[in-house]
């Protein structure tokens, strides 16, 4: 039994098991200019990427991709999501994210909680591209950030002026890692 525990020992630990890893791209740490206020603002990272299952054979890129950042300011976490649906029919199909609109953040551990967009901001339509780009924001509260630190993200859903769905996460420890961040030195 013991050799078991050394050797799974060995083996979760050289595997990152119960590890933060600390590769993070800060962009800013310091007074922000404009404001005058602190800001600790991490790097963009790839989230999810989305796409129907009766649009998989017809679509040569994902119909939906995701990426998001935290960052610190004024004592409050967070995050900043872009949001690119690549098609022509991009606002006809999911309309826009309003100010106010529903996120919901679902856990690997079974939980999950609500926050809401923080503001609004027109997309930006990207003609050479057929796309376009949604931004939304939110901030969490204590009990948010402990169940981000807690367990891995699971899916994020996202209350559209024209439906719901709910993107899984192919990064899910995204929160964990860019939590560990923002509070290291």
């Amino acid at each position: 039994m013991r050799i078991f525990i050394f050797f799974f020992t060995i083996i979760s630990t050289n595997l990152g098991f119960g590890q933060k890893y600390l590769d993070c791209e800060v962009i800013q740490d310091g007074i922000h200019k404009e404001s005058g206020q602190y800001i600790k603002e991490l790097g963009f990272e790839d989230l999810f990427i989305f796409t129907p299952y009766n649009l998989k054979n017809s679509l040569n890129r994902p119909l939906v991709e995701g990426k998001a950042q935290l960052y610190q300011s004024s004592g409050f976490i967070n995050m900043e999501a872009r949001i690119k649906v690549n098609s022509k029919l991009a606002s006809k199909d999911y309309g826009k994210i309003e100010q106010g609109t529903m996120i919901k953040f679902f856990m690997m551990n079974g939980g999950s909680f609500y926050t809401f967009n923080g503001r609004y901001k027109r997309a930006k339509i990207k003609q050479a591209e057929n796309s376009t780009v949604y931004t939304l924001s939110c901030s969490f509260d204590k009990d948010e950030l402990k169940m981000l630190k807690e367990s891995y993200i699971d899916k994020i859903g996202v209350v559209w002026s024209e439906g719901y769905e709910e993107y899984e996460i192919f990064n899910p420890d995204f929160f964990v890692n860019q939590l560990a961040c923002l509070e290291s030195k």
